[in-house]
């Protein structure tokens, strides 16, 4: 049976996708996740989840009462984890969740639909947008070089996991960032990253500095209600202008 199984798995290459499922404590639910475990897929890092997305969605259940009502965006949202938990368990507006690789976007809505499965689906020229109850939950083509794709977003929080791992993509991130600060000078943005070169890290800090942002560093203490490595080296940061 196990040479079998190796067999079929070395044959069966273009078979590249599996669904995990992933236990969301003091809750019955669990959160069911179309991914690869390939860390590169197709030209994207985004077809599997990172470290960082199940801190992110931790912290973002330890403090449900910030998202009450609030229009949510989720920037370089892989294939979703943590924007369909925080839409699931918190009480929000609506969450959009956003890439700029097509694959990705349609994983995105392929996990939506299986974690919402009485969702209504309504599909425009950019973004697939479905209603559940009393919220929206969306999937749109983002590309942080082009900000005017950001279309009529005016979120009230931004949020992103291991979005900060490449100093080339450093500045077009900031870019979109402002961009959003000057629809909303109230938006929060929090950007969580599990990392791995300080190098990078320390280099977005010096960039948002250069752009008149702050930040502040956010503890992200221990795990409670989504499993994550507690040894991951990690940093949350609030992201603002006094």
């Amino acid at each position: 049976m196990y040479e079998f199984l190796c067999s079929s798995m070395k044959e069966n290459k273009h078979n590249t996708f599996s669904y995990q499922h992933y236990y969301i404590k003091n809750d019955e639910n669990i959160i069911t996740i179309k991914q690869t475990r390939n860390m590169v897929l197709n030209g994207t890092t985004g077809l599997k989840t990172w470290e960082a997305a199940f801190m992110l969605a931790d912290w973002a259940l330890f403090n449900k009462q910030m998202f009450f009502k609030k229009h949510v965006l989720e920037l370089g949202s892989g294939v979703g984890f943590t924007g369909i938990t925080i839409a699931k368990y918190c009480a929000i507006e609506s969450m959009t969740m956003s890439d700029h690789h097509p694959e990705v976007l349609q994983v995105i809505c392929d996990n939506i639909e299986i974690n919402f499965q009485s969702a209504k689906k309504c599909t425009t020229s950019h973004s697939t947008v479905y209603e559940i109850n009393d919220k929206t939950i969306g999937a749109i083509m983002l590309d942080w070089n082009e900000p005017e794709e950001e279309k009529d977003l005016t979120p009230d929080i931004i949020i992103g996991a291991d979005i900060i791992f490449d100093p080339s993509i450093l500045k077009p991130l900031i870019n979109i960032l402002n961009s959003f600060y000057q629809k909303n000078n109230e938006v929060e943005i929090y950007i969580l990253s599990a990392i791995r070169n300080i190098d990078t890290f320390n280099g977005f800090l010096e960039e948002l500095k250069l752009s008149n942002f702050q930040f502040e560093k956010k503890e992200v203490l221990k795990r409670g209600f989504v499993d994550w490595d507690e040894n991951t080296n990690r940093c949350l940061l609030k992201i603002y202008r006094s």
